[in-house]
């Protein structure tokens, strides 16, 4: 877990003189992710959420670390099939919010203020959306109402697709 980690110290720099209470948020698959409320001082966000990146995917801790998939890819995408487990879902309206990013951060955790280490680490800063649906509680849960399921084998590929495709995007 990313519990070592000092988040008021990241947050510092970012908005002097502020004080954050830092709390965990469930549903965190590939990153570690916090909910920051600000408790004294001024900041444009009331609260924030933090995803905390280490080289490996936080659900599965450090022997998994972060790769391309490969063959996975085309089976998790077929879940939204016309025979998949999850296609009643595609014809409803997305019940997916996107955050807005307040700034990415990159580097040791040493130089981002998180903790002593020098492991590479990725922080985004994001504005806190309140209280949403957990994407593997949705998927199970909508997968069940099927006579399908969603296994986990096909959850660690949605994972991984989505590292790879992430990463892929901030390389362009």
């Amino acid at each position: 877990m990313a519990d070592d980690a000092d988040y008021q110290s990241y947050l510092d720099p970012i908005y002097p003189g502020t004080t954050w209470s830092i709390a965990p948020l469930s549903g965190g698959i590939v990153n570690f992710t916090f909910r920051a409320t600000l408790t004294s001082g001024s900041a444009p966000y009331p609260s924030l959420v933090l995803k905390h990146a280490r080289p490996y995917i936080a659900f599965w801790g450090p022997r998994l670390g972060v790769h391309h998939p490969k063959t996975g890819h085309c089976q998790t995408v077929s879940l939204w099939d016309d025979s998949g487990a999850l296609s009643p879902q595609r014809h409803l309206k997305t019940p997916w919010r996107s955050p807005k990013l307040i700034r990415h951060d990159r580097g040791k955790e040493s130089d981002l203020g998180l903790s002593v280490s020098s492991q590479e680490a990725s922080v985004l800063v994001l504005a806190d959306l309140g209280n949403l649906v957990n994407i593997v509680e949705f998927l199970r849960f909508h997968a069940a109402e099927t006579s399908k399921s969603v296994t986990d084998s096909q959850l660690h590929e949605i994972v991984t697709t989505r590292v790879w495709y992430m990463e892929k995007a901030c390389r362009q």
